[in-house]
């Protein structure tokens, strides 16, 4: 609300409105709760961690209240009205951005968050990323050791572990260590060396609406498209592009994939070049796209709709240059140093054409000199006919010689003259 602020004077000026300035210890306005779609504030960069909350089950958590995330995030960490975390449509997650090991440690103990007065959905909590964190992959371990054994007893010379999580019902745990930029070179386990594998996040892929972000055991859509979905719940085939069962959506032998790969490969513009590969930015526009991790940067690309378009036959290229264009305004132009390089070239041209010359002066006697003996019956005729061959034309030779030499002279103009 603004302050009308009237000058002192006989003459009424026109009123101004002035901003109030707003008190330092105001916080900002909450974000708004009512709206699914609501853009959340950017945290403050001093919460470099995230945690990431995604259900168990088969639920969408967009459609949990914010304020009850907001509620359950303050129990935690005993705040009031905490500001911080993001709902992920796409991959169907919660993340939460904090400031401390300590808050990480209070957030990865969240196992279910109230959806009504009197239902809760499970759900599981997760370190994620960090400052100065990595995150590598451990295998063959006990599936009977839980991962609360598994970081406690889990050791690294190097590093501090941080947290331990299973990938599923396999042998493999992924591990979140903290320390320099790579990964520790072994981990002691009960005194068994570990040897650790990087951990490269994999495009998930859902087979049950054949969405991207999220796997089939995750997916939060309730109703299924029984074209695409067996009666027990399984898919009909396993590539949704092509609604065809001989290969994965990951493979590169699709036709739909080459197919507009291809055609994008066709255009003219360098732009839209798109590898055969898993690159998903062909198969959906890029906002549909997500990874294991939501808070990655994704590679930038062209969508689906885009590649699929005709390429224009009328695309706009730029003018080629020529060396009559202007000389000072094109790329043509040269420095001393550059003109001096080219003197010297055309000099060893001219010195190698007056050789050439010399040559000819020396098969022009010859040439004579089978002339005089053409009637001769004692000259070979393959003598007579090689002679003539390797004769080369007069005019030729002085043309060349001239082009040479007017290169020259306006080189040396130039250099005058831009001197």
């Amino acid at each position: 609300m603004g302050v009308h602020v009237e000058m002192p004077s006989r003459i009424r000026r026109p009123t101004k409105k002035v901003r109030a300035t707003p008190d330092a210890s105001t916080a900002p306005a909450p974000p708004c709760s009512s709206s699914r779609t609501a853009v959340y504030p950017t945290p403050p960069p001093d919460r470099s961690f995230r945690v990431h909350i995604k259900p168990t089950t088969r639920f969408d958590v967009t459609t949990i209240p914010v304020k009850l995330v907001q509620q359950v995030i303050d129990r935690c960490l005993g705040t009031q009205g905490y500001q911080g975390f993001v709902i992920h449509k796409v991959s169907n997650t919660i993340t939460v951005h904090l400031a401390s090991l300590d808050d990480v440690n209070k957030v990865c103990g969240i196992t279910s968050i109230p959806i009504s007065s009197d239902g809760t959905v499970t759900v599981q909590s997760y370190f994620a990323s960090g400052p100065n964190v990595q995150r590598c992959v451990l295998y063959d371990l006990d599936p009977n050791d839980s991962p609360a054994t598994i970081l406690r007893e889990l050791r690294s010379p190097t590093h501090e572990v941080l947290a331990v999580r299973r990938m599923g019902k396999s042998r493999t745990y992924l591990v979140t260590v903290q320390g320099s930029s790579t990964i520790p070179e072994r981990f002691y386990y009960n005194g068994c060396v570990l040897h650790p594998q990087p951990y490269r996040p994999r495009v998930m892929y859902c087979y049950r609406c054949f969405k991207l972000g999220h796997q089939q055991n995750y997916c939060p859509k309730a109703t299924v498209d029984p074209e695409r979905i067996n009666a027990d719940g399984k898919p009909r085939y396993r590539c949704g592009l092509c609604k065809a069962d001989d290969h994965e959506i990951t493979s590169t032998k699709c036709p739909t994939k080459q197919r507009a790969t291809a055609r994008a490969r066709r255009r003219e513009s360098s732009s839209v070049r798109v590898p055969l590969s898993n690159r998903f930015q062909v198969l959906e526009p890029i906002e549909c796209s997500a990874v294991e991790d939501p808070e990655e940067p994704v590679s930038t690309g062209v969508s689906y709709s885009q590649i699929l378009k005709k390429a224009d036959p009328k695309k706009h290229r730029p003018p080629k240059h020529t060396p009559n264009d202007n000389w000072e305004f094109t790329e043509y132009a040269l420095v001393d140093e550059d003109l001096d390089a080219q003197i010297a070239q055309l000099s060893k041209q001219l010195e190698t054409l007056r050789q050439r010359k010399a040559r000819v002066a020396g098969l022009r006697k010859e040439r004579a000199a089978t002339h005089a003996l053409q009637g001769s019956q004692s000259v070979p005729l393959r003598m007579r006919v090689n002679a003539q061959k390797t004769t080369p034309s007069d005019t030729a030779i002085w043309t060349v010689i001239l082009e040479t030499l007017s290169n020259l002279t306006q080189l040396i103009q130039d250099s005058l003259y831009h001197g």
